[in-house]
Parts: C-alpha cells; structure tokens; sequence
C-alpha cells in the first residue's frame, strides 16, 4: 500500500492499494497513464505495511505520515523466479 502526503505537515492525504510503480513526470505522479497527483512539489509519497490507517469520524486520517515506516516496494515473485530460471538456463542474457 502506499500513501500520499503534504510534504509540509505530513498529513496523509489519500491512500491506495497495492505496490503499483509511481513515477515521477513532470510536477505529476503518475500510475501507469492516470496521473495520482498534480503537485510533485507539495505532495509526497512513501509504501508502507499493509494496514489499517486510523481515521477520525470525519474521515481525515489521525497520524501523519511520518508514523507510519517506509517499506521497499515488494518484488514480485513471478519476476523473482524467472529472472532465476533466466540466470540457469541463459546465463543471464
């Protein structure tokens, strides 16, 4: 899961599933095509633990971002064993 935050407060902002590749274009961050932030500058990203993030009975997340440790993005296991079977059978070419 990954989380976006004022890079000012640290207040979360909006939250997504899963540990999609977000990259950087412009002053977007982008998700494939769909873009997930219009300001680079203002707004910052991080993974973290899959989790539930505490809310308060507005909907607005409690904890800043900082409280919630960095995580490296997971590999994906099929990726893993191929880029073995690849080093076995190829020699890595």
């Amino acid at each position: 899961m990954f989380i976006l935050f004022e890079k000012s407060t640290g207040a979360i902002t909006s939250v997504g599933y899963g540990y999609p590749d977000i990259v950087p274009s412009g002053n977007k961050l982008l998700v494939g095509n769909d873009a997930i932030c219009n300001d680079s500058a203002a707004i910052g990203y991080k993974y973290i633990a899959d989790q539930v993030l505490a809310m308060d009975e507005n909907g607005v997340f409690v904890n800043p971002a900082s409280a919630y440790p960095e995580v490296q993005k997971p590999v994906d296991k099929y990726e893993q064993l191929a880029a073995v079977v690849d080093e076995l059978l190829l020699g890595g070419v």
